[in-house]
C-alpha cells in the first residue's frame, strides 16, 4: 500500500504540461495592440452630464440632446460610423431637429465619398442602384 501511494504521489508531484505549449494545440497569441484589456466594456452610455465612456467604448448609448451637444462640438459625427434613434415616434422637437441634422449629415457624407471616388479614379461596380459601392480602381483589374 505504501508502494501504490509514493507512485501516486510522484506522478501527482509534476505539473501537467501547460495546455498552451503541448504540440497538439496551437499556441496562444497575444491580444492585438488595438484591444482594449480584458473587462474593460467596449458598450458605454453618456446621459446629461454622466458619462459612462472610456478611451475603449465603441459603442455609445447616449440621449438626443447629448448628441445634439456633440453635434455643436463635431458637426460631421468624425469617429461616428452608425446612429440608431430610437423613440422618435414621440415627436419631440429635439429628435425631430435632430432627424434633419442627420438627414443632412448623411447627404454631405454621401457627396463627399462620390467625389473621393471620383479624385481617386474609381468606377462603380453594383452596390445600391448600381451607383457605385463595390468598385474597382480604373485600371487596376
Amino acid at each position: 500500500s505504501s508502494s501504490s501511494s509514493s507512485s501516486s504521489s510522484s506522478s501527482s508531484s509534476a505539473p501537467p504540461p501547460h495546455p498552451t505549449l503541448h504540440p497538439l494545440h496551437p499556441p496562444v497569441h497575444p491580444a492585438p495592440p488595438h484591444s482594449p484589456p480584458p473587462r474593460v466594456s467596449t458598450v458605454g452610455y453618456h446621459v446629461r452630464l454622466d458619462p459612462k465612456v472610456t478611451r475603449h467604448t465603441r459603442l455609445t448609448f447616449c440621449t438626443t440632446g447629448v448628441l445634439l451637444r456633440r453635434l455643436t462640438v463635431d458637426q460631421d459625427l468624425s469617429h461616428v460610423t452608425h446612429v440608431i434613434v430610437d423613440e422618435v415616434h414621440e415627436r419631440a422637437v429635439a429628435s425631430d431637429l435632430l432627424l434633419a441634422v442627420l438627414k443632412d449629415l448623411v447627404w454631405r457624407r454621401r457627396r463627399e465619398w462620390e467625389a473621393w471616388k471620383e479624385r481617386e479614379g474609381w468606377r462603380g461596380g453594383g452596390g445600391e442602384g448600381g451607383k457605385g459601392g463595390g468598385g474597382r480602381r480604373k485600371g487596376g483589374g
